[in-house]
């Protein structure tokens, strides 16, 4: 592997349980904490669809085009730096 396919690597570290309900009416539900390891960003998990939101979020917050896999480059980053700039 190289130093450039590191640089594209982000791991999360995921903790999930199953949480009893109260009432024996009502299903379990999933609950959780995720990090990702290089920001140190954690978020509490209500849902497991709660994983791959917050995994899409660091992804673009770090110009991951999410629908696309692409990463924006430096003029992008510009460009949208300007326009949010703007809107202020």
């Amino acid at each position: 592997m190289t130093e450039l396919d590191e640089l594209n690597i982000h791991s999360f570290i995921i903790k999930i349980w199953l949480e009893k309900r109260a009432e024996t009416d009502r299903p379990v539900a999933w609950r959780g904490n995720i990090t990702h390891v290089a920001s140190g960003q954690r978020e509490h998990l209500q849902n497991l669809n709660d994983v791959s939101v917050f995994i899409a979020s660091c992804l673009e917050n770090m110009n991951v085009d999410t629908a696309t896999g692409t990463v924006s480059g430096p003029e992008n980053r510009r460009k949208r730096n300007k326009t949010a700039k703007s809107l202020l």
